[in-house]
């Protein structure tokens, strides 16, 4: 079985757009960018329809690097 790329959160995808996460959430509201609702205060984005987002050209700055400095430093055990 092929484990699934994890979802990410609207920060993330703020992260990776080096936008605010309220600019993420004006490109759902506007339908340019897709994601699902998980809980009532909680959305996730695709790696799918983020690169389908990135793919329609209507966004010129991305991070290629997998994850912010933070996330990296938990996900490794340091703290920082």
């Amino acid at each position: 079985m092929i484990a699934a790329a994890p979802s990410l959160t609207l920060k993330e995808v703020a992260w990776r757009l080096r936008v605010s996460k309220r600019t993420v959430e004006r490109l759902l509201e506007h339908g340019h960018l897709r994601a699902v609702r998980v809980s009532p205060r909680r959305r996730i984005v695709t790696p799918e329809d983020l690169a389908a987002y990135l793919a329609s050209g209507k966004c010129d700055s991305t991070r290629q690097d997998a994850t912010p400095t933070s996330r990296r430093l938990l996900d490794s055990g340091r703290r920082g």
